[in-house]
């Protein structure tokens, strides 16, 4: 569905001079979509081709940086590269310091009302980012593996979790971990879904990949998804007769 869009109507995302600069008076949009890259290492921006400028979602969620400060578009279309609809919440090696800032405030919770440090931490991202729920039809978490404290915050503020994974005996595990978490947070009554789980980097000749392929089906059936292939396999081509 298209529906046509104002720039003056997106002016608490981006600051209005920013806005009509990318955008011009009008936008036609099939819906917004913001992508948070919350891994340190800051690879979304990078991959993209786009300098993030001293945005960085650490600042936002430490309310260093507003939202309208920190969100970037992610269009190119004068490098060949157009993406009107797409807008990006970078990320630095400043991310892992902000946590470890906000680790440390969680000590205050009952001043904020809550009744523990874990569930003030898990509230931080639904604290920090409720203007862009306001404002994106779809917001993508890009996470680092790992389960640490700020994993309760993504999967309370995500609906639908997409969990990648390598035909590995290390990754399978990982994976197995993040799941059981992501049930175990179900139970506590936290509202997210597992989407789709996601084979990469196969090579589908490889016997120990078919095997862990057969493995991971067989433990989560209709769950995965279909697999993506290693960038450097190519399908052996049967001669001509």
């Amino acid at each position: 569905m298209i529906r046509r869009v104002s720039a003056a109507d997106l002016d608490k995302v981006r600051e209005p001079g920013h806005l009509y600069q990318y955008l011009g008076n009008h936008y036609y949009l099939g819906g917004h979509v913001l992508l948070i890259d919350f891994d340190a290492q800051g690879h979304c921006a990078q991959a993209l081709g786009i300098d993030p400028g001293g945005a960085d979602v650490g600042e936002v969620l430490l309310g260093r940086q507003h939202l309208s400060q920190a969100v970037i578009p992610a269009d190119r279309a004068e490098s060949g590269y157009p993406r009107p609809n797409l807008w990006v919440l970078p990320a630095s090696d400043n991310l892992e310091k902000a946590k470890e800032n906000l680790y440390s405030q969680s000590l205050t919770y009952f001043m904020d009302g809550f009744n523990s440090r874990n569930e003030w931490l898990a509230q931080i991202l639904e604290r920090r980012l409720h203007l862009a729920r306001e404002r994106f039809t779809y917001i993508i978490l890009d996470c680092a593996p790992g389960l640490d404290s700020f994993a309760h915050a993504v999967h309370n503020f995500a609906g639908k979790a997409i969990v990648p994974v390598k035909p590995d005996y290390l990754s399978m595990s990982g994976t197995r971990q993040n799941t059981d978490h992501i049930r175990s947070m179900q139970l506590r009554g936290v509202d997210i879904q597992i989407h789709t789980i996601v084979p990469t980097f196969c090579m589908p000749r490889q016997r120990l990949d078919r095997e862990m392929l057969a493995e991971l089906r067989a433990q989560h059936g209709d769950l995965v998804g279909n697999p993506f292939p290693a960038a450097n396999w190519r399908p052996k081509r049967r001669p001509i007769k």
